[in-house]
């Protein structure tokens, strides 16, 4: 995270009186995240997330403002400036969800300790994704993980997705979603090749 930019965000206490307007009572996860993640800027390729919940001047959302609303009953933030289809939301319990790879995470330190994983490998080599082949069973992504000596990522993985990590590949499993793959630009031809083959021997 140390080479994300960093914005000046707006503190905690503006948070809190955004909160108060809004009717809102403040709660540890939105308080925390304010004061770790406000600021940071996170680069989604096209387009850009500024983590935090109220922002001095934002593109997307109101200036001093929270946009809160309800999901089932339960009080969920926006916690990010960014296109409103991304869905940057975090939940009163600290749960987080975004729209896309790593869509759930019991806090957004798991989300932030998945994108590290992929951050450090991109600095030793080039990666792709592996979707095109990706297991289409749990015996297939155990026979994979398994063949590459992929290793599970226990700061990266929660109830919602196990993160597990080899030298050529990355995979991002989970019970709900299809699973995540990547793997290394050099190794992608005969990965596929031996995936493809799982794909169609493990059911």
């Amino acid at each position: 995270m140390a080479t994300l930019p960093r914005h000046e965000p707006l503190s905690v206490d503006a948070l809190v009186d955004a909160l108060h307007r809004d009717g809102l009572q403040p709660c540890d996860a939105w308080l925390e995240f304010q004061a770790r993640y406000a600021g940071y800027e996170e680069n989604l390729g096209n387009e850009s997330a500024i983590w935090g919940i109220v922002h001095r001047d934002p593109f997307y959302l109101a200036a001093n403002e929270v946009v809160a609303g309800q999901v089932r009953g339960r009080v969920v933030v926006m916690c990010a400036d960014v296109h409103p289809s991304f869905e940057y939301s975090l939940y009163e319990n600290g749960e987080f969800y975004v729209c896309g790879w790593f869509g759930r995470s019991e806090t957004f330190d798991y989300k932030v300790e998945r994108m590290a994983v992929v951050w450090e490998a991109n600095e030793e080599r080039a990666w792709v994704s592996g979707e095109a082949f990706a297991p289409r069973s749990p015996n297939a992504m155990r026979a994979l993980l398994g063949q590459f000596g992929a290793e599970k990522v226990p700061e990266a993985s929660d109830r919602f997705y196990t993160t597990w990590r080899a030298t050529d590949i990355i995979a991002f499993e989970s019970q709900d979603d299809r699973p995540g793959i990547l793997v290394a630009a050099d190794a992608r031809e005969w990965i596929a090749e031996y995936a493809r083959k799982i794909n169609e021997e493990v059911s």
